[in-house]
């Protein structure tokens, strides 16, 4: 059994305070073989996890859209924030990336997606988050 946390920041992202080396230390502490780092607008912090661990790491980025967060998984490029969520996920794909929509039901997230663009944009998204450890509300998961 492989466990795997699609949803990590590291220091690179401003609410995070956590340093490569000691995510590194944890994760392998805890059994974990596989992160994707998903730093917001960054993907500096995923590219030194990936040198020092000893596991799989996923290059991941966190992105702000003009309409709220998206996060892009297998990049091998940052994306610059703000543009349209059609645009970002366009970019997404274009290095062979998946799209991920991360705390898609939590209202203590002003940066979520957009509902109207979830639904605009179902059919375009690979993976929706449906638990977060940070959520403030339980009902905010599936």
């Amino acid at each position: 059994m492989l466990c795997c946390d699609l949803h990590v920041h590291t220091f690179y992202s401003h609410d995070s305070l956590l340093k490569p080396e000691a995510l590194v230390r944890a994760c392998t502490a805890k059994g974990i073989g596989c992160v994707a780092i998903t730093d917001h607008n960054e993907i500096d912090g995923a590219r030194l996890v990936q040198r020092l661990a000893p596991f799989a790491v996923i290059v991941g980025e966190e992105i702000r859209t003009s309409e709220g967060e998206i996060t892009g998984l297998f990049l091998k490029e940052r994306i610059p924030p703000n543009l349209s969520p059609e645009e970002t996920i366009h970019r997404i794909r274009s290095q062979g990336g998946l799209v991920y929509i991360p705390h898609p039901f939590d209202p203590a997230v002003p940066v979520r997606l957009r509902r109207s663009a979830l639904l605009r944009l179902f059919s375009k998204v690979d993976i929706i988050e449906g638990w977060n450890s940070r959520t403030l509300f339980r009902s905010a998961d599936l």
